[in-house]
């Protein structure tokens, strides 16, 4: 029996569609599979490129101390990090071949910030700075001094010695403020810093024109301390000679500066001798007044005000 043409166009239609449909589906399944295989293969590429590194947890002053406390381990995207970052973790291939993070020790107690940083901030090393510390430094306090009207802990100063003339000197350059009261401040110093100070603090009570004072340093991270430019005095220099505290280095510099400076030191020697006549009893005056502050801050901080 001879099929219809009309059924067999109508068969080879159906057919045909069924055709294009499967090769439709298959390029549709193909297409899937390379989207799926190319998603795969981005999340593999993005969790490689990706590393842990420390960021900071609170805000960090320019000058400020850093140390674990301050930072947290995070996992980041590595074009995030910025150069030099500071990694929190290394990753190893451990015995079955398989890839995995280790914790590094957070090696930088003690370094401090060169510039303001805020909370979050990823932590480089081109943000951070060393100081050592010398075995001569101890903590002073001194009372004497003009404070800034705005000057907060942690922040950096100079001591300068400013005489009637107009002279100008930096004593102690770049020195942290430890702690701070009204009138109180703590430096942390060195014997050839502390030897200075004391002939400066002489010597402006000498002068009663004269100015002890501070200046604060605007970003103490990425700004030089100040050259000294104040001249011992030769008791000084013959104190110098004698103390075993000051090491090797620190003594030449001082000596060499006393012997290379005369002429500045006899600029303020010259101006000391105008005040010849009253100077002793200026000196005994302010001494007096300077321990009755100590004494009087100290019994503040340990009894409270009544």
């Amino acid at each position: 029996m001879a099929s219809n043409p009309m059924q067999k166009k109508s068969r080879n239609a159906f057919l045909t569609g069924m055709l294009v449909m499967l090769i439709i589906a298959a390029i549709a399944m193909v297409i899937m599979f390379m989207l799926m295989r190319n998603n795969n293969k981005k999340e593999a590429e993005q969790q490689a490129e990706q590393t842990y590194v420390y960021r900071l947890k609170t805000a960090v002053k320019s000058g400020e101390e850093i140390d674990s406390s301050k930072v947290t381990s995070v996992l980041v995207n590595t074009e995030a990090v910025p150069s030099g970052a500071v990694a929190s973790k290394t990753k190893i291939t451990n015995k079955k071949g398989e890839e995995e993070w280790t914790d590094k020790l957070f090696d930088y107690d003690g370094f401090r910030a060169k510039i303001d940083l805020d909370a979050g901030t990823i932590l480089s090393e081109n943000m951070l700075y060393e100081e050592e510390l010398q075995s001569s430094e101890r903590i002073q306090e001194y009372n004497m001094l003009q404070l800034p009207i705005q000057l907060d802990l942690g922040e950096y100063v100079d001591i300068r010695l400013l005489m009637p003339n107009g002279q100008d000197y930096i004593v102690v350059s770049h020195k942290e403020v430890k702690d701070i009261t009204d009138e109180t401040i703590w430096l942390q110093m060195t014997e050839e810093e502390i030897l200075l100070m004391s002939n400066a603090i002489v010597e402006s009570y000498l002068s009663p024109a004269s100015n002890l004072y501070i200046a604060k340093y605007v970003e103490p991270g990425i700004q030089d301390a100040a050259t000294i430019t104040y001249v011992p005095s030769a008791e000084v220099i013959s104190l110098i000679n004698k103390d075993a505290n000051i090491v090797n280095q620190a003594k030449s510099t001082l000596i060499q500066r006393y012997n290379d400076n005369q002429d500045i030191r006899e600029n303020i020697q010259t101006e000391l001798n105008k005040y010849s006549e009253e100077s002793l009893e200026n000196i005994e005056a302010q001494m007096i007044e300077a321990r009755e502050k100590a004494k009087e801050a100290r019994e503040e901080f340990l009894y409270g005000v009544e």
